[in-house]
């Protein structure tokens, strides 16, 4: 078994010949704007500055709907928008 695939692996090889072809796949137009956006989206986080917030009061308002949604049996908040009232 040793001499035959000896020989085997020391013969000619009778391969068909191929063509290779390189497929070089470039990213579409919409593509790279969609990378650009999404690439000012993270620089625009990352470098925030702070530094430009205004500190901003917000008045409650006079009809004190939003009262009503604070279950004071549980003592939470029951709806979407809750005040509570003392």
């Amino acid at each position: 078994m040793g001499d035959s695939l000896k020989g085997e692996l020391l013969s000619p090889r009778h391969l068909k010949e191929t063509t290779v072809a390189e497929k070089n796949v470039l990213p579409t137009a919409e593509d790279v704007a969609a990378e650009k956006t999404h690439q000012g989206l993270i620089d625009g986080v990352e470098k925030f500055d702070s530094d430009k917030l205004h500190h901003v009061k917000t008045r409650e308002p006079a009809s004190g709907a939003e009262g009503e949604f604070w279950d004071p049996k549980y003592g939470k908040c029951m709806g979407i928008i809750c005040i509570r009232r003392t």
